[in-house]
This record gives structure tokens, sequence and C-alpha cells, in this order.
């Protein structure tokens, strides 16, 4: 449409747009803050690119740009928790970017582009001489990250293009690194009920309380727990991926300024007269440890910071009774032992206890120099030079030739917090730096990361009595047994069922009084904790049909689970497993193409077990779990060897009764254990039964 004007009117339509324009750069100064027509360049390091955002910080990437790239700068606007980010105009799009990678220029010193103008004929950029990029996607694929790390990497990439993630594959099935784990993790007792370890001797069931393994309040950690704190994925932030980091010193990154940022605050922030009549300065001590014996000092200083506080412990007072004038920053070898507390066994240590003369690592450490500079090195040659490199492997040691040993620090969250201390020490200025990250990856990991468990309240769901009135359950009622057997007579209707919880707190469903019908009813008793916990016991009974149900009496030899007879010896007869099963009743095995078993057969791992009354009346069916025999013939041999083996690397599956099966030490888990006992009964040398 072409408008035609003239006279006044040309002069009112000039006046007009004039005023507009002054509007729209008048909203823009007001908006932005911008100055004058500015311009910056892009200083990513050579083959990183600057994305350019529909927003700021976590706007959608509508461009990139390479280093040497001169943009017009339209305005910047201050970010809550980030740094600064323009508004610019690439010559092709109008975005957001980082202020960490843009060098505002001088007007006077603009230099030219270093790229062509647009070609109007193609709306493209011509580049001159375009720097190498690194494909980020692709280098993540190249690297064998899953998906599930990848977003949050994306997410660190765009904040800090140059930092370096590197995948660190670990030979390691998830939940086998969670169960070697499992036991020697701690967590403080305060913490919610979900986060502590209620198997084995973990949790006392009858006083409802956790048993202490260190100090006066550390237990053991859940398996939930542990899951959570060894998922990298959970740890990927600006902060948390500092427990990834790379712990050798490096003179261009670190400083003593970046120390004294993770000081301030704690005993540390000050200088203090050492021993020796010196004055200590902590930053200046621990700086020069981590430059002489090649490790990071922002390291340094959070370990130091988590292990006896940021206003310092006894451990480092120099007045312990006995021990006065030595100090132990790193809480080296400050564990309980040979009837010394932790404190005292670590100043014992400091003191020059546990190595003939104990003058290694500069002891005694009777300065409070001597202490860092002797725990630092003990820290560098012990774990730096055995792969230990970052955070994460110091307190979760999943490589190298001795795994799942050699822990710094028993702290299910230790890493991660310490990251959160040395992640202080890092300015954005510093973050600019292309730091390096070794991530861990594991195999057969969860499609998304494990969450940190939030149940609190007692985890207690375990009945202290089960009875049905009039009767007697078989087998005799124990809290953990979940599973139990009824016959009654045909003349009975219905039964109660009396159930009562071991802690108050917690609620029943499926007690009382229950109708019943003739042949089989399941039951189910249903025991929900304090926290929300659950935990079913089965009741199966029995009534009797009026024409004759027989007799059924079952022994305590065998205890179903799941319909699963497990715990039966290899090598047994048909014959003398039915004798060990019921006293009274027929029993039937079958194999799974349905053959019947003559008493002379072995049973065997999936076979059918029938079991009916004296009549014939059909009672139940059960599958049959033999120790050691995971390829179901009945023996133990080399093939269920194999199996094991396999099972326990991650790359064999096994069903619900192979589990029984192959939990032959029965503690719940396959592990190395099991392995070994069935290669001792291959050999003869310890028979499983």
């Amino acid at each position: 449409m072409i408008l035609k004007t003239s006279g006044k009117g040309i002069t009112k339509a000039l006046i007009t747009a004039i005023l507009v324009m002054v509007m729209v750069v008048s909203v823009l100064v007001t908006v932005f803050a911008a100055e004058p027509t500015r311009r910056g360049k892009v200083t990513t390091s050579t083959g990183y690119t600057l994305n350019v955002r529909s927003e700021p910080v976590n706007g959608s990437v509508i461009g990139r740009l390479n280093s040497g790239d001169i943009v017009t700068v339209l305005g910047e606007q201050d970010v809550a928790g980030s740094v600064k980010w323009y508004l610019v105009n690439t010559g092709t799009v109008t975005g957001y970017v980082t202020s960490a990678y843009l060098e505002i220029l001088p007007e006077e010193t603009t230099p030219p582009s270093e790229t062509t103008p647009p070609d109007e004929t193609t709306g493209g950029d011509t580049p001159t001489e375009t720097p190498p990029t690194v494909d980020f996607e692709a280098y993540l694929t190249e690297q064998g990250f899953p998906e599930s790390y990848k977003p949050y990497l994306r997410e660190l990439h765009a904040l800090y293009p140059n930092w370096v993630f590197k995948a660190q594959h670990v030979e390691w099935d998830f939940e086998y690194a969670v169960d070697k784990e499992h036991g020697v993790a701690l967590v403080e007792n305060n913490n919610p009920s979900s986060w502590k370890s209620i198997e084995g001797d973990s949790y006392d069931w009858a006083s409802n309380t956790w048993k202490i393994f260190d100090g006066d309040r550390w237990v053991r950690a859940s398996r939930d727990l542990i899951r959570h704190y060894m998922d990298p994925r959970n740890f990927l932030g600006a902060n948390s991926v500092f427990q990834f980091l790379e712990q050798s010193y490096d003179a261009s990154v670190q400083n003593i300024e970046g120390v004294r940022r993770i000081l301030a605050g704690t005993f540390m922030e000050n200088d203090v007269t050492d021993t020796d009549g010196s004055l200590l300065n902590y930053a200046t001590a621990i700086y020069n440890a981590g430059v002489d014996y090649k490790i990071n000092p922002y390291v340094l200083s959070s370990m130091i910071i988590i292990e006896v506080g940021s206003q310092g412990s006894t451990i480092i007072s120099g007045t312990y009774a006995g021990y006065e004038g030595y100090f132990n920053y790193f809480n080296i070898g400050a564990y309980s032992a040979n009837g010394m507390g932790a404190v005292e066994r670590g100043l014992w240590y400091a003191k020059g206890g546990n190595d003939g003369a104990g003058t290694s690592y500069g002891r005694p450490w009777n300065t409070r120099l001597k202490a860092i500079r002797g725990g630092a090195q003990f820290y560098a040659d012990g774990y730096l030079t055995r792969g230990q490199n970052t955070l994460y492997l110091k307190r979760y040691n999943v490589q190298g030739a001795n795994p799942f040993t050699h822990r710094y620090m028993t702290s299910v969250y230790g890493a991660a917090v310490e990251a959160t201390k040395l992640a202080k020490g890092y300015t954005e200025e510093l973050r600019t730096t292309p730091l390096s990250f070794y991530i861990p990856v594991y195999k057969n990991m969860a499609d998304t990361a494990y969450p940190k468990p939030t149940l609190d309240g007692s985890p207690n769901m375990k009945l202290s009595s089960l009875s049905v009135s009039g009767f007697e359950l078989t087998p005799n009622f124990d809290t953990e047994v979940l599973e139990y057997m009824l016959v009654v007579p045909p003349a009975t209707s219905s039964i109660t069922i009396n159930a009562v919880p071991m802690d108050s707190t917690a609620s029943i469903v499926g007690a009382g009084n229950q109708p019943l019908i003739t042949g089989t009813n399941v039951f189910e008793i249903k025991v929900t904790a304090g926290n929300g916990t659950v935990r079913v016991y089965k009741l199966t009974v029995a009534k009797e049909n009026p024409d004759n149900f027989g007799e059924l009496t079952f022994t305590d030899r065998y205890l179903p689970k799941d319909n699963i007879v497990y715990g039966i010896a290899p090598g047994k007869t048909v014959g003398a497993f039915r004798t060990e099963f019921v006293s009274a009743g027929l029993v039937t095995v079958t194999n799974a193409a349905g053959i019947q078993k003559t008493d002379n057969d072995l049973i065997a791992t999936d076979d059918i077990i029938t079991v009916c009354s004296t009549n014939g009346v059909k009672y139940a069916d059960y599958r049959a779990s033999v120790k050691g025999d995971l390829n179901s013939d009945g023996k133990v041999n080399i093939s269920d060897l194999l199996k094991i083996r396999n099972r326990i690397l991650g790359s064999d599956e096994f069903s619900a009764v192979q589990v029984y099966s192959g939990d032959i030490d029965g503690n719940g888990s396959i592990n190395i254990s099991d392995l070994l006992k069935i290669r001792n009964h291959i050999l003869g040398t310890n028979v499983i039964s």
C-alpha cells in the first residue's frame, strides 16, 4: 500500500514519526539502561560458541556466536543469582548473552566485524574466517553420557561454555555399588527415618532406636539415601558439580584470594599464634600446601571445614588430655579402635603412632602449620596418586584395582557438602576458565535420577503377634516370617485374626473377623508404619470340604514365600523333600514341561510343587527354589557358577525364583559371597546344604 500526502500532511507525518521513534528509544533506555550504541566482542575460548537466548539464563537458544564475533549491544539486565546479561543484535537475531563472555569495546576503538556484512540476496552471513567449533551434543554422545545426564550438562554448558565434562565409565552395576556402600555409609541420627537403614542390626525394632556406629550420632544410611547421593545426576548443578572437579593444583585458576573466600566466617579467617610462637595465617598456609603438594588448595580448605567444623573441634584444640600441643586438621586416623575414641586415636596418630617412629608426613604434628601441611601431603599421596582425584571418588571409590575401599570418610553426603564449600572459592570470573569435571557413569542405572527419600516417623511396620482364635498357625509366629498356613473344619464359617503391631503408631488392615469359603482362602494383614512404609503378612486358610477333606499338616522345615518354597538343598530327591515338607498330606512334583517326577528324581529350581490333603483335595501350588541351582537341573555345577557371575556383573537377569536360589547365604542379596559358596561346593571344600 502507498500512502500519499502533501504539504502540511507531510510535515505532520514527519513529526509523528519522530515522536514515535523518540518514545521507542526512551523505552529501550528505561528498560535496559542502555548506553548510546555500544559494541561487544565474544571472548569464549577458540572452538567454543556463545549461546544467544530468547530470555536471560534459561531462555531458548536462538543463535550462536563464535569467539571474536562483534555484536551491537542494545541493553543490559541484572538477574538475581546470575551475572549480568546483555541484549544484543548479531546481525541476524536479537537476544540475550551472558556478560561472562562478552567484552564491551570502547566506542573509539571498536574494530570492524570479522565477518562480512549479511548477504542481502541470501539473508545469511558470509564469514571470512570461522574459528573451529565444538558440537556439544556430539561431544556428549562421544563421551558416552546417557540421555538422562544430558539435560543437566546442557544447562551447565549454557552457563559455562568452557567447562569440560568427561564421562568416567564405571564397570559396576549401580545397584551393586549401592550394595557395597550399604552398611558403610553413615548419616546423622537426627535426620528423617527414611534416611536411616533398618536392615540387619542397624535398627532395634523392640525399642524403635537406631544403633550408633560412630561418634554419638552417626547411624547407617538407608539404601534409598545412598542411591540419591551416589547418583551423579543429582549433583550436576552450578555448585554441586564441584564434587566432580579434578583436584590438581592449577596456578591459572586457584589463588590465595579464593582460599580466603572459603575460609571467611570460619575460625580460620583470622591469624593465630602457633605453638612455636610464630603467627599462622591459615589462608597462606593452606595455599602454600596446595602449591607444594600439587593439590587444589580450595579442596584442602573445604576438607578442613568439613572435618573439624567452621568453629573448630577438640582434635585441633591442642588441649586434649595426654595429647596437649598436638593437632589433626584432617581427622586422619580419627576413628574408634583399640580402646581409643575417635579424637584420641586421631591425636595418637598426630603424635606419631601407627607406623613405628611416626615421622611420616612431617609428624609429630606439634604445630598447627605442620598438621596442615602433613595432612595435605597425606591426602595428596594417599588419594590423588591412587586415582581418587575428585571429592566424589574420595568418598565413593568406584575405580582402581581395589574399588569400594580406601574411603576418606563414611558420611553419605560428605562429598556433596564439601562441594558446596569448594564452590565458594570459584568466582564467576574463575568459572569462565576451562575447568575439568570427571563424572561417573554406572551400568544399569534408572532412567531418571534417584530422589532423596522424604518419609519420616517410625519405620516399624512389624507385628509383635499374629494368631487365629481357636487355631494354631503353621509355622509358629515369628515377626520375620511373613506367610502362614491353617486348615479348619468344614463347619467353620469364619475366623478371627488377631494382629498386634510392634509399634503403637503403626496401623493394621486385614485383621478381625473374616468369612470363609470352602477351599482356599487367602488373607493379607497389612501393617503401615508411622512413616508410611508397609509390610504384608499373608495367611492361607484351607476350609475342609464337607465331603471329607482329609488331613493336611505341614512341617516347619520350609516356609514358603510368595508361593516359592526356598532353601532346598541341591541333590535332594523328591521323596526326601516330600517327607520334609508335610507330615500328613499328598505332595506331587512336576518339571517345567509338566511331567511328574518320581521319588528318585532330583527336585530342581522352577519345579511345580502341588500340595493336597490325604483325600486329594488340592490346597496350593508352589514353585521350588534349590540353593545354587540356577539352570534348573537340581545340581550345582559350572553352569550355575557362570550364571551367578554374570548376575553380579549385571549381564544376566534372574527370575524371582532364581533370586532365592542365588542368595545362598540368605542375606537378601546376590554377591561375591554366594559366588564363592558355589565355587567351593563344586570343588567339594564346602558343600551347600
